[in-house]
């Protein structure tokens, strides 16, 4: 009696009616310049460029998720130059020196830190 034999249309047109398609809030392909940059601008260490170069791959549907978005700033991180890339690595807080000390440390460099 509690058994439902369904067919692949069956399940189908469950998932599509008990969770419908909603496509993403944010997404990062549609955005305007300035907005792009001071959304992400700050994921590697505050290094703006980093977003700003992104920008200018012409992003598209598949950066629209975290994975993909990742992807993309990880390609300018990687093709920067050696001076570029030292840049963001010592624009990193001393976790465990003065800063973190002081309780000045940033929600994300404390999340962080914590879970090291």
């Amino acid at each position: 009696d509690r058994v439902w034999l369904a067919r692949r249309i069956d399940i189908a047109r469950h998932w599509q009616t008990t969770h419908p398609f909603r496509p993403p809030a944010l997404r990062p392909s549609k955005m305007q310049f300035e907005a792009f940059v001071q959304a992400f601008g700050g994921v590697f260490e505050h290094s703006p460029w980093i977003a700003e170069r992104a920008y200018q791959l012409e992003l598209g549907p598949a950066h629209d998720s975290a994975g993909g978005l990742h992807n993309a700033l990880c390609r300018v991180f990687r093709g920067a130059s050696e001076t570029e890339r030292l840049s963001v690595l010592n624009a990193h807080p001393d976790l465990a020196g003065k800063l973190a000390q002081a309780k000045r440390l940033t929600t994300e460099s404390a999340r962080e830190q914590a879970s090291a």
